[in-house]
């Protein structure tokens, strides 16, 4: 069957359009395997296994000074984005600290104290008046506090949180207020 000049000039368009698009999601995805820099010492990360097959998996990470954030909270925010811990039960899939929205925390009518710097965190799910901008806001079950990033290891080991498996469905152990 011999084809019209505009039926080889769709199909020629039509090859291009496709081999463009399979262009702009390779591109996609290298861009997200690189690090995201967030304000100041904050990074947001993915890993990729299996890379392009249907076992395909992505590690989210976020890191701070160029450590990884413990894998031991159930919501992280730092400033106006939040992160969801996920655990996935099959090869492919999400896992990690997994950005889900903008979250906009309240400010509630109490002011950050002097203590409360010392003490590295304070229990609330409203923002005090005049917190650090580089405190994070972080939930384990019905914990939920905001907390010194400089911190962060003595604060876990101060509560008894263990981590959460990435691989699993994932259990919230109890935890312990000092």
């Amino acid at each position: 069957m011999v084809k019209s000049g505009n039926d080889r000039l769709l199909i020629l368009l039509l090859t291009v359009l496709v081999s463009l698009g399979s262009l702009t999601c390779a591109t996609m995805r290298a861009t997200e395997a690189a690090a995201k820099p967030l304000a100041g010492h904050w990074e947001y990360s993915i890993e990729y296994q299996n890379q392009g097959t249907r076992s395909e998996a992505r590690s989210h990470y976020i890191n701070y000074n160029g450590q990884r954030i413990p894998d031991v909270f159930s919501l992280v925010c730092y400033k106006a984005q939040a992160y969801v811990f996920s655990s996935r039960s099959q090869l492919w899939g999400d896992d990690g600290y997994c950005p889900v929205k903008e979250m906009v925390l309240p400010i509630g009518p109490d002011v950050f104290t002097a203590s409360d710097d010392l003490r590295g965190y304070y229990l609330s799910r409203q923002r005090k008046g005049k917190t650090p901008e580089s405190w994070l806001y972080a939930e384990r079950g019905e914990l939920a506090l905001f907390i010194n990033p400089d911190r962060l290891d003595e604060i876990i080991a101060l509560f008894e949180m263990t981590a959460f498996s990435r691989v699993s469905p994932g259990v919230v152990p109890g935890i312990k207020l000092p």
